[in-house]
């Protein structure tokens, strides 16, 4: 039997079709591949694509209750961060497509992070000289003074609505690093409440006269400054010689240098404020201004980190006796626990961290059962820190000691205190800036004010 004929036009029909399926797989092929290569990029700019989620959550994550958006970027090993915390869903990527409340990140990209973050945790360990370069040009950003968990650090921030401390935190970083126009001063050599008190007015005088603060008197446990150096200081001094009568210093003045002891010169000029802040008002200005020239560095964070945890919520109490009578009338202090009954009538938080130079005062949290205290184990004295220093404690312990009591106070939620006292003040003063939020203070002896 003869096969049938294929026409010309049949042929072609036939011979046509193998080859258009397979240009049809091979687009098909690529289509995939290319969705495939679009998603993955989506993933790593993004953070819109993936997620994680943990089975349950434990107590040393680093990640607290109801965090809101979390993002792990893409740099950071998500096994690391399972080891500590349990049941959490988080985006992956860069992190820079929308809000998160929380970024995950590693060191080398905290510059990169989002604005509008408010938290970063950072992985890795010995990297507090790290932390501080970073915060030390952007100051908005705060490192948890206490810690968080073994490995990992925390950096907390405010949101941009709130325009006046964006802005001071931005002119801070700008001034400070400039390095062109110096003021250098801000000297005091009373205790370490008045001398950071007079570094806080020195950056006032800083900002209104736009210069770069240069001070031998801060804290070497505190977060530098500047970065600018004495030879620059030095360089600028030689082109334009500074000013050194304070009564000469204008806006027309290029530099200023205080010969010694500059406090009560600035005194005369203790409202000094930059017309944009007004609104906020003193307190704001210069718990900002104070708290900037006492952030804690790296060497104090680990002082910090091994003292024992307070409960919190808490009420801290300030009492201050010994060289106080100087100036003040010393407060019993039952007038102290007095307003500590009334925070707990309303409240219900009964732990209580107390900071006091007076061993009489421990002894007397025996007749208040009611109350958990907390105390640092120091020496208490009661005799004023000039006279310890003459009897054999070396000033440096003393800073150490006053840090201890100072960070371990702005903790708590409630403040009793006497606003008379320099050490008053810098607790409700460093509370608010690291808070951001005004303090729920008590003064049992009069209103805030500004010395020095």
């Amino acid at each position: 039997m003869a096969l049938p004929t294929l026409t010309t036009a049949q042929r072609t029909r036939y011979t046509s079709q193998p080859l258009l399926r397979r240009w049809l797989l091979l687009i098909c092929t690529l289509s995939v591949m290319f969705t495939g290569v679009y998603l993955i990029l989506l993933s790593t700019s993004t953070g819109s694509f993936g997620s994680v989620e943990w089975l349950e959550k434990w107590p040393n994550c680093p990640i607290h209750s109801a965090p809101g958006e979390i993002c792990v970027h893409s740099g950071v090993s998500h096994s690391d961060l399972r080891d500590v915390c349990g049941k959490l869903k988080m985006s992956t990527g860069h992190c820079q497509d929308r809000h998160y409340d929380v970024i995950v990140v590693s060191s080398s990209e905290m510059k990169n992070v989002h604005s509008h973050t408010y938290t970063m945790i950072v992985p890795g360990k010995e990297i507090g000289q790290e932390l501080d370069a970073f915060v030390q040009r952007h100051s908005r950003w705060m490192i948890d003074t206490l810690g968080t968990a073994e490995g990992f650090e925390k950096l907390t921030t405010f949101s941009n609505e709130d325009k006046h401390r964006v802005a001071l935190q931005q002119g801070l970083d700008l001034l400070q690093h400039r390095c062109a126009r110096f003021f250098s001063g801000a000297i005091n050599p009373n205790g370490f409440g008045s001398t950071w008190h007079n570094i806080g007015l020195g950056l006032a005088h800083a900002l209104f006269y736009d210069m770069t603060l240069m001070t031998p008197d801060q804290s070497k446990l505190s977060i530098p400054l500047t970065t600018c150096t004495e030879a620059q200081m030095e360089q600028a001094f030689q082109v334009n010689p500074p000013t050194t009568i304070y009564q000469h210093w204008d806006e027309s003045t290029i530099n200023y240098k205080s010969l010694g002891s500059d406090v009560m010169d600035l005194l005369e000029k203790n409202t000094t404020i930059l017309p944009e802040f007004l609104p906020k008002g003193y307190f704001w200005w210069r718990s900002m201004l104070t708290y900037y020239a006492v952030r804690p560095n790296a060497q104090l964070r680990e002082i910090l980190r091994s003292l024992p945890r307070i409960p919190r919520p808490c009420i801290a109490i300030h009492v201050r006796h010994s060289d106080k009578i100087i100036e003040a009338q010393l407060i019993d202090f039952a007038m102290y626990m007095e307003e500590a009954e009334r925070i707990k009538a309303r409240t219900g938080i009964s732990d209580i961290y107390l900071m006091t130079d007076d061993h009489q005062v421990i002894k007397s949290t025996r007749k208040y059962p009611d109350f958990q205290f907390h105390y640092i184990d120091l020496p208490r004295t009661n005799r004023g820190w000039q006279v310890d220093v003459l009897t054999g404690i070396p000033r440096p312990q003393l800073e150490i000691n006053f840090l201890k009591e100072i960070y371990s106070a702005v903790q708590c939620q409630h403040f009793v205190l006497t606003y008379s006292s320099n050490v008053g003040r810098l607790i409700a003063e460093i509370a608010y800036a690291t808070q951001n939020k005004a303090p729920e203070v008590v003064s049992v002896d009069g209103k805030w004010f500004m010395f020095p």
